[in-house]
């Protein structure tokens, strides 16, 4: 995502979810999770973000919420949000139990 700031920001925290079309979130993640840009930002600066991950959903559709909050004297703030931007579809070729394929490898072998 990029962001432009239009007033000065201690510390953003830059953030995604993704949930499925019931509105369960399955997951995500911030920059202060990942323990990565924890800056100070200041009006007028613009930033690039990416957050880059395997994706092992399983096949489906879901929606991808953007935001950018911190803290400001303790307090939790919220600078902006963008919920359900991007619709993404996950095609698969192997079904699984739940949200999520761990990437399982099956052997079944004869007992002596």
């Amino acid at each position: 995502m990029k962001v432009e700031f239009s007033q000065d920001v201690p510390a953003p925290i830059f953030a995604f979810t993704v949930k499925n079309i019931r509105g369960t979130e399955i997951t995500g993640t911030n920059t202060m999770f990942e323990k990565t840009f924890l800056k100070p930002v200041s009006a007028g600066s613009v930033k690039a973000v990416t957050f880059r991950q395997k994706m092992s959903l399983q096949g489906g559709e879901y929606l991808l919420s953007l935001g950018v909050t911190g803290y400001e004297n303790n307090d939790f703030a919220v600078y902006h949000r963008l919920y359900d931007v991007i619709n993404v579809t996950v095609i698969s070729d192997k079904d699984t139990v739940g949200y999520y394929d761990m990437d399982t490898e099956a052997v079944v072998r004869d007992c002596i």
